[in-house]
C-alpha cells in the first residue's frame, strides 16, 4: 500500500462518498417515516377525532400536545382519508373552527414585525401604506363582527354552513410602536450574543441607517 500513491487517495475518496450517501439516504427515508402522519413523531390524520390539550412538560420545558379520548371535531367520527384532507387542512392552516383544537379563545401571542423598505422609496408612499394598515386596523378594533366572516374563506366551502363566526376574536392585531435606538440595540446586542450572524454580516450598527421615520 503506498500512500504517496494518487491513486490510493483516489479510491479512498470514492469509497467514502460512495458510503456516505449510502448512509444519507438511510437517513433521509428514517426521518420522513418518522415525521410523516402515523410516523413515530407525527400522530395520524384521525387524530382530529381525539380531545388534543397542551400542558407543560417540565422535562422538556415547554408546553406539549397530549392526546385524549374521544372527541370529535366536527361531531362524528372520520374515517383516515376523510381526516386526511380535513386534519392536513386543520394542522397547517393557522385558524381553527371554535374548539377545534379545545384551545383557549382568549389568549396573546406577542411578537414583533419590521418591513424592509429599499432605499429609493417614496417616504409619501410609505406612510400611505401604513396609515392604510392603521384605518384599517381602527376598524376591525371598533367592530370586529363586520369582518370575522372573512374567517370563513380560509375553510374548504363544506364546512363554512357549520360556522359561526359572529363570537371570534379580531385575530392578530397590529400595535403600532415607534422602534427606539434602545430597541434596536437591544436586539442587536441578543443576536450577536448568540452567535446568531458572524461580526462581519452584523452590518455597521448604524440606527440611523436601519430605520426610516415619517409622519403619521
Amino acid at each position: 500500500m503506498d500512500f504517496a500513491d494518487p491513486a490510493f487517495w483516489r479510491a479512498g475518496a470514492i469509497s467514502t462518498i460512495a458510503v456516505m450517501s449510502i448512509v444519507l439516504i438511510m437517513l433521509t427515508i428514517d426521518s420522513l417515516a418518522a415525521i410523516s402522519p402515523g410516523g413515530s413523531h407525527v400522530p395520524p390524520y384521525a387524530v382530529i377525532n381525539q380531545h388534543i390539550d397542551y400542558r407543560f412538560d417540565s422535562d422538556r420545558g415547554f408546553d406539549a400536545p397530549v392526546i385524549g379520548g374521544a372527541e370529535p371535531l366536527f361531531g362524528k367520527p372520520l374515517d383516515e382519508p376523510t381526516a386526511a384532507g380535513t386534519g392536513r387542512f386543520a394542522v397547517q392552516r393557522p385558524l381553527l373552527l371554535p374548539g377545534a383544537a379545545r384551545l383557549p379563545q382568549d389568549h396573546r401571542l406577542h411578537f414583533h414585525d419590521a418591513s424592509m423598505v429599499t432605499g429609493d422609496a417614496d417616504p409619501e408612499d410609505v406612510r400611505k401604506y401604513f396609515r392604510g394598515l392603521w384605518l384599517a386596523q381602527r376598524d376591525i378594533h371598533l367592530r370586529p363582527e363586520r369582518y370575522t366572516h372573512y374567517y370563513k374563506e380560509e375553510f374548504p366551502a363544506r364546512f363554512r354552513d357549520q360556522m359561526d363566526t359572529r363570537r371570534w376574536g379580531p385575530g392578530e392585531r397590529i400595535v403600532f410602536e415607534p422602534y427606539t435606538r434602545e430597541a434596536y440595540e437591544e436586539a442587536r446586542d441578543w443576536i450577536a450574543g448568540r452567535g446568531i450572524f458572524a461580526p462581519s454580516e452584523m452590518g455597521v450598527g448604524r440606527y440611523e441607517d436601519a430605520i426610516l421615520a415619517v409622519a403619521p
